[in-house]
């Protein structure tokens, strides 16, 4: 399986593909600077070695995945900044060894 897929400023358009959670060694994913639509899809929350997620500048929706730090407990970097996710950020985020969070931009509420 795959350690890590990469598609930092590409053209690639419509919804995260549900199909990239099938690489259940992934560690780190990058499809920042896209045209990415829709939600996250919740089959990449079975990606439980996930390390890095770089998310940013799509035109992602919908709510951020609330249990997404029990989910990812080794996630270091997530990036998912100017997008158009909503919701709050999980009490539960603390818990993650993270070294980066990027979530400027978004249609966030509530406190850190």
């Amino acid at each position: 399986a795959m350690l890590q897929i990469s598609f930092l400023e590409s053209s690639l358009s419509g919804t995260i593909p549900s199909e990239i959670a099938k690489n259940i060694r992934l560690l780190a994913l990058t499809l920042s600077y896209s045209k990415l639509t829709g939600t996250i899809p919740d089959t990449l929350l079975n990606l439980s070695d996930m390390l890095r997620l770089d998310i940013t500048f799509n035109d992602l929706s919908g709510l951020l995945p609330p249990t997404f730090p029990t989910r990812w407990p080794k996630m270091e970097q997530f990036s998912f900044g100017s997008n158009r996710l909503s919701g709050t950020l999980p009490d539960t985020i603390g818990t993650l060894p993270l070294q980066s969070l990027g979530a400027e931009n978004n249609s966030l509420t509530g406190t850190i």
